[in-house]
């Protein structure tokens, strides 16, 4: 890595971490910070559209991208494991809905509706790949503020399932009536 990148005032310099607990935070929120970032950028631009056919490329990205971590996060707090290395939205949708069903059986019809929203964005890029790279898309059009709208309550409806799992975790040695290594839920239900 070049010494230029290592270098450079305190308030210009970011922490890259290790694994730890809790690392898909990072990675989340400062994706969900550059979301707003740019359309706060496409709206002082005015609504230009040609602003909008530049900004939609890494905007799609990002919001994508979030929405895999998101459930990979998830997968992880629900499991106690790794997700499988895959960009599939749907695949990896439905093994944690699953669990989310087997756990809250009453969550039915926001599971459906968050699960339209997941297909909605798996279908504009079923690979992950297709705002990376271009000469991947139909001719069509996309709105940048409801894909930003459309990822930020994905990413919110999923981060509040992954709070109940790791909440639900947390109490099981206390319902079990001792304290014990860390654990998932699933091991002991």
């Amino acid at each position: 890595m070049s010494d230029d990148l290592l270098t450079g005032p305190r308030w210009q310099m970011a922490y890259l971490a290790g694994p730890f607990r809790g690392e898909f935070y990072q990675y989340t929120t400062g994706i969900e910070r550059a979301i707003d970032l740019l359309l706060k950028d496409f709206a002082t631009a005015k609504r230009d559209s040609a602003v909008a056919d530049t900004l939609v490329y890494p905007l799609g990205l990002l919001c994508r991208h979030l929405i895999e971590l998101r459930i990979k996060e998830l997968h992880r707090e629900a499991f106690g494991e790794d997700a499988p290395r895959s960009h599939d939205l749907l695949a990896l949708w439905r093994d944690v809905r699953a669990e989310i069903e087997r756990i809250w059986p009453d969550e039915n019809e926001a599971l459906n509706y968050l699960g339209a929203l997941i297909k909605t964005l798996h279908d504009l890029d079923p690979s992950g790949q297709s705002f990376r790279y271009p000469g991947s898309f139909k001719d069509g059009a996309v709105s940048l503020d409801k894909l930003g709208e459309v990822a930020k309550e994905i990413s919110q409806s999923l981060d509040a399932y992954c709070t109940g799992f790791y909440e639900l975790s947390q109490a099981l040695p206390e319902i079990q009536g001792g304290e014990g290594e860390e654990m998932t839920y699933c091991e002991d239900l």
